[in-house]
């Protein structure tokens, strides 16, 4: 083979090779994970094979498609059943407090607190915990101590707990609570020493246990419960409404009187629970 020959042969080869190279390009180029975006490329009159096979992919993609949301919505339906027998099955074999653990209702009555809110949560069977806030308004017609007369609003807030005795829808229950409460006092004090009254300002506080026992009602979102409290102040301050808040013992004794005599209350509650 002479050397003009096999420059011939070479560049012919060469040609062959850059063809088979640009035609595979130009395929790995129509090539596209979307089967319909890769038929909408061809021409809507072009009736090759290769738009032919690309229509026939889309139909095909459709369709799977069109299948996969069928089964999306199957199993929907299915997990929507799922919920509603369970949903069935709690309402007819658990209290109502638990499948209603949640609540929050408005109080009113007497004791520490004569108004207030209250939530509370059924952490076990038989068992909720609850926070509330009140409040009582004291005016000077009150006579709330033997030292003298008081007017104040006193806030409180308390953290408690309760036990139901049955897993029925009326229930008996026992409970006990901490809470904390405080006013700012104006207060008139007699001194039986010389029989001068006294006007007195300040702040008071006081920490108080309590025991309560009372019967609830549990009715789908309905709460209500009527309970007898008992509460005792283990600790009272008050001071004065100066620069320093010095230390008042009168205050305080009409403070200790005041709690003293709203010791014993009843409370009645009315809520929803979700």
């Amino acid at each position: 083979m002479t050397r003009a020959r096999r420059v011939a042969v070479g560049i012919a080869a060469a040609v062959v090779l850059a063809r088979a190279e640009a035609r595979a390009q130009s395929f790995i180029e129509r090539v596209d994970d979307d089967a319909c975006a890769q038929a909408a490329a061809y021409d809507p009159d072009d009736q090759g094979a290769l738009a032919q096979r690309a229509r026939r992919a889309c139909r095909l993609q459709r369709f799977e498609q069109r299948l996969a949301a069928e089964r999306r919505q199957r199993l929907a339906v299915a997990e929507q059943k799922r919920v509603e027998r369970a949903e069935a099955w709690l309402e007819q074999h658990e209290p109502t407090r638990v499948v209603r653990p949640i609540a929050v209702g408005l109080f009113v009555g007497s004791g520490l607190a004569s108004y207030g809110i209250d939530g509370s949560w059924t952490v076990l069977r038989r068992l909720a915990i609850d926070a509330w806030v009140g409040g009582h308004n004291t005016d000077w017609s009150d006579a709330i101590s033997s030292s003298g007369n008081a007017s104040f609003l006193r806030r409180s807030l308390g953290l408690g707990a309760r036990w139901y005795f049955n897993d029925l829808d009326l229930s008996p229950f026992a409970g006990a609570s901490f809470a904390t409460t405080s006013a700012n006092m104006q207060a008139t004090f007699f001194d039986p020493s010389n029989g001068t009254n006294n006007f007195l300002t300040g702040n008071a506080s006081a920490h108080l246990v309590s025991g309560s026992a009372g019967l609830e009602l549990a009715y789908q979102g309905l709460r209500a419960s009527l309970e007898y409290v008992y509460s005792y102040a283990f600790y009272t301050q008050a001071n004065k409404d100066d620069m320093i808040k010095t230390p008042d013992d009168q205050l305080r004794r009409i403070w200790q009187d005041s709690l003293d005599s709203d010791r014993s209350g009843v409370r009645l509650l009315v809520g929803y629970a979700f």
